[in-house]
């Protein structure tokens, strides 16, 4: 196995090559904090339990794969994209710009990633860990007050993708809440109130999920608050300082 600055950078200089906007590394340590907060929220919002208790499997990367020494980051940008007139006001720009479809230019990306992993001589992995908070330890993203992921350039319209590997590497450091002092237009913008609190999204109020993931009925009292919103809902990145020009 190569020297672990050097295969770093061949991963990075990879990444970059496909396309991905920033590429960082952490430890599969556990997630402990996570774990812990997803078990509150369960609690706390019975509607959506089953869905955070989903996401408590990921927060120990080592579970399912304990050959695993470190994770791999790397951020797509999607606001790269010029989306027709109209469409922004009922389609999250997630999704109309989705990678996961086959037309899109970015389709091959993850399988283009996954091969170069290869190349290298690693054992991989891809997915199966928490990608934001995988992200946020690596230092290639920062956690607005919305919840969402930035990075510098790109703002909040990226998607993380993430690998797991058998070599260690480089961990990054996290980084600072990327929020301008006293900035509440998050909060303040989203029709549902699903922003609670800094930091704090309510699942089972966010738009987004009630229009793509929600297992029951949307609450009477939600329906008239959605607006026209048909598929996601981008208000808290629209008001958002940070993702102006």
């Amino acid at each position: 196995m190569p020297d672990a600055n050097m295969l770093a950078e061949s991963i990075r200089a990879a990444a970059s090559e496909i396309g991905y906007v920033a590429c960082g590394f952490t430890t599969t340590e556990p997630f402990d904090g996570l774990d812990t907060e997803l078990e509150r929220r369960a609690q706390s919002y019975p509607d959506a339990a089953d869905d955070y208790r989903r996401m408590q499997k990921r927060t120990d990367p080592c579970r399912t794969t304990p050959w695993a020494c470190s994770i791999v980051v790397c951020i797509r940008h999607y606001g790269k994209y010029d989306i027709p007139s109209g469409m922004t006001d009922h389609f999250g720009r997630n999704y109309l710009a989705d990678r996961r479809i086959t037309s899109c230019p970015d389709y091959d990306m993850p399988r283009r990633m996954t091969h170069s992993l290869k190349q290298l001589g690693l054992k991989v992995k891809r997915g199966g860990v928490p990608d934001r908070a995988a992200a946020a330890r690596a230092g290639v993203v920062a956690i607005g007050r919305n919840g969402f992921a930035y990075t510098s350039g790109c703002g909040s319209w990226i998607n993380i993708e993430t690998w797991r590997v058998n070599a260690p590497l480089p961990p990054g450091e996290p980084l600072p809440c990327p929020c301008p002092d006293g900035c509440r237009a998050c909060l303040a913008g989203c029709p549902t109130q699903a922003i609670e609190a800094p930091f704090r999204v309510r699942m089972d109020r966010c738009i987004a999920y009630l229009t793509y993931d929600t297992p029951g009925p949307i609450a009477p009292e939600l329906l008239p608050l959605m607006g026209a919103w048909i598929y996601g809902c981008d208000v808290c990145q629209n008001v958002c300082p940070l993702n102006r020009d």
